[in-house]
């Protein structure tokens, strides 16, 4: 199996994207305004993209926003998405490759609150004005990943040979829980052209504790006691970082 991975490798995606927004505003023409100076009514739609891991799976989520400001430096926000992954993964047991197929697809309902902490204080530059701390909740309607895992080729073993059919696979359902609130920082605006601006967030959700159930079959049997092991060993991703890219029309 793939190794896990680290909590550096999900803080230095998010970090090197930070440190290229903050890069391309310097360079930004000074005759933007940011957006926090708009009317307090601006409303604004755009696309939004994000992702989070479980172990050395990627999900990822794609959507569309709205959001309205309510007064200066806070802003409402919803969100519609739509979650999926990769169907096959690579994995292998031990030496033996397999196959390992997965069925991920939920809709998305967010909502959330945006707060430039900075936006009122004149001293500050414009990095601290474009900070903002972020917060809310997503409902996901099938808060599952499935796993159907097994062998790619005949195992040979002496002189028998089972087939990848006689070996069996394993089914395995990772279940969370449908309300996850969220928490944590955003960085904008960068403008791309007039009226129209890139801005990143991240931070921590609440997924719950995860649920696991196995059904193997054939020689595989066996292995649905390995549940309550795997189980224990997500029992850490209650909370998992996400990150979050949005584009945003000012209207």
């Amino acid at each position: 199996m793939k190794k896990k991975c680290s909590l550096k490798t999900y803080f230095a995606i998010p970090l090197c994207l930070l440190l290229q927004l903050v890069s391309a505003q310097s360079i930004a023409s000074d005759s933007f305004k940011p957006i926090q100076n708009a009317k307090d009514s601006q409303w604004s739609i755009g696309p939004v993209t994000g992702f989070k891991m479980i172990k050395s799976l990627v999900i990822y989520d794609l959507g569309i926003q709205l959001s309205r400001s309510v007064s200066a430096g806070k802003r409402v926000r919803v969100e519609v998405s739509y979650r999926s992954a990769g169907s096959n993964l690579a994995q292998n047991w031990g030496s033996i490759p397999m196959n390992m197929k997965t069925d991920i697809g939920s809709v998305l309902l967010g909502a959330g609150y945006d707060w430039f902490p900075f936006i009122r204080r004149s001293e500050d530059g414009k990095f601290l004005k474009s900070l903002k701390v972020i917060g809310g909740a997503w409902y996901i309607n099938k808060p599952e990943y499935n796993f159907n895992v097994s062998l790619q080729d005949p195992l040979v073993w002496g002189a028998l040979t089972f087939t990848p059919e006689e070996i069996g696979a394993v089914a395995t359902s990772i279940k969370t829980n449908k309300l996850q609130p969220f928490l944590g920082l955003g960085y904008e605006p960068l403008y791309l052209i007039k009226n129209i601006n890139l801005s990143i967030h991240g931070g921590f959700l609440y997924q719950g504790k995860p649920n696991v159930t196995m059904v193997a079959t054939n020689m595989l049997k066996p292995t649905e006691e390995s549940a309550v092991r795997l189980e224990h060993n997500l029992a850490s991703y209650q909370f998992s970082p996400f990150v979050q890219m949005l584009v945003q029309f000012n209207l």
